[in-house]
């Protein structure tokens, strides 16, 4: 059993003037002032609605960049999503916190800052999660994680895998005793099951579709749409919100003029000079090409790759919105 070693930090001398790190919580226009010397680095634009922020990482010698997002939701009686007016912040890079493992309105600094989760975790206040099922409805194996002497809480025991990752246990400013994961990341078109006030039964997916996801513009040219995992849900079922954390984690190999931060959900809108029908065909153009990425397992999304040739009608208009 081993505690999760990663470490994530923003290299401020150096990566201050080209990477923008603070949270972005809505559109921007990309600076296209860049010399050949700041390919360094890449800059990050958000264009969704959802507060975001890029960090840099080393993970066993190797140099990352991690992305992580925040969506948060209004549960309605019926179990439905609907986007939260006020959305959970994520922690700035260079903000100082005293203590990464707090409970906080942001949640906990901790589980924003590990570059790299290979899997789901959920943790619940007002309620208990009972079951999480694929678009199948056929359960997944949801394995139990107890606290650790510094707080954060992770699989112990015969479940364990050889290396685990652990979690802060926090639902915003709530610290929870425990929680459950997946072996795995939580699948498009999936459910959770929940019990409320021991006798009442909620059912919650997410709004369809839902895809966060980043376009990568590399130095060469290339334009690579990149999937976003989700690999943290926080349910308060007493306030009836849910905040779910998306991270993408890209090697650093290839170098990147910018990273844009998009997402394909209910509420995209078609641009002016298109029609309904190729508005519709873009759309499933890029979720066709992000959902045929391979899971991860190791570090690094094997998508983020400038060789890579994604599905040209994805571009023959501007980027999904």
């Amino acid at each position: 059993m081993i505690k999760n070693l990663l470490f994530l930090f923003c290299i401020v001398s150096i990566l201050a003037a080209c990477a923008r790190t603070e949270p972005v919580t809505g559109a921007k226009t990309p600076n296209s002032a860049q010399t050949a010397d700041d390919k360094c680095c890449a800059k990050i634009v958000n264009y969704t609605q959802h507060p975001g922020v890029l960090l840099t990482a080393t993970i066993a010698g190797k140099d990352y960049y991690s992305y992580v997002a925040k969506l948060t939701f209004d549960i309605l009686p019926n179990g439905e999503l609907k986007r939260a007016e006020q959305q959970e912040e994520t922690f700035g890079a260079e903000e100082e916190v005293a203590d990464r493992y707090a409970c906080t309105f942001k949640g906990a600094e901790f589980n924003q800052n590990t570059a790299w989760y290979p899997y789901t975790g959920f943790f619940v206040t007002g309620g208990k999660l009972l079951a999480v099922k694929d678009r199948a409805s056929k359960p997944m194996k949801l394995r139990k994680m107890t606290r650790l002497d510094r707080g954060e809480v992770m699989t112990q025991g015969a479940e364990a895998r050889k290396s685990e990752y652990s979690y802060a246990p926090c639902v915003g400013k709530v610290r929870v005793e425990s929680g459950l994961r997946l072996d795995s990341f939580f699948p498009t078109g999936g459910s959770m099951h929940f019990v409320v006030n021991k006798r009442q039964r909620l059912n919650i997916s997410l709004p369809k579709p839902m895809e966060p996801f980043l376009l990568l513009r590399y130095h060469s040219g290339a334009l690579i749409p990149t999937p976003m995992r989700p690999v943290l849900f926080s349910i308060n079922l007493t306030e009836k919100k849910l905040v779910v954390q998306y991270q993408s984690t890209i090697e650093r190999k290839e170098p990147i003029r910018s990273i844009e931060a998009r997402a394909i959900n209910p509420e995209g809108e078609k641009d002016e000079d298109e029609t309904e029908e190729r508005y519709q065909q873009r759309t499933k153009a890029f979720l066709d090409d992000l959902w045929s990425c391979p899971i991860p397992t190791t570090p690094g999304e094997a998508c983020a790759s400038a060789k890579r040739i994604p599905n040209p009608l994805m571009f023959q208009a501007t980027a999904g919105k």
